[in-house]
């Protein structure tokens, strides 16, 4: 499944909450992250923190158009059935969708 969450300048709550997506209970699964035109240090925090993992896609969002095409983007680049649409200050993903 997919998850898709976009944020914007709340690096250091997605960082802090993301563990709890990653111990999701499907077997094959990715996390789709829209940084939404966030500042350069924020984009700077995200790309260093989430490097490395082969579950989590980061993707930019450049559109004035806002939440709404940065998750119109995350769902189009997900590979697999979305499963849900989320914010970074969700601590438990059983309820992140909205």
């Amino acid at each position: 499944v997919s998850i898709v969450i976009a944020v914007k300048n709340g690096s250091d709550k997605l960082i802090h909450n993301l563990q709890a997506f990653l111990t999701q209970d499907y077997p094959v699964f990715e996390i789709i992250i829209v940084d939404d035109r966030s500042s350069h240090e924020e984009k700077q925090k995200l790309e260093t923190a989430l490097s490395g993992s082969d579950k989590i896609f980061l993707h930019h969002n450049d559109s004035l158009a806002g939440k709404k095409q940065a998750l119109t983007l995350g769902i189009e680049k997900a590979k697999y059935p979305l499963d849900r649409l989320s914010s970074p200050s969700v601590t438990n993903p059983a309820i992140a969708n909205f």
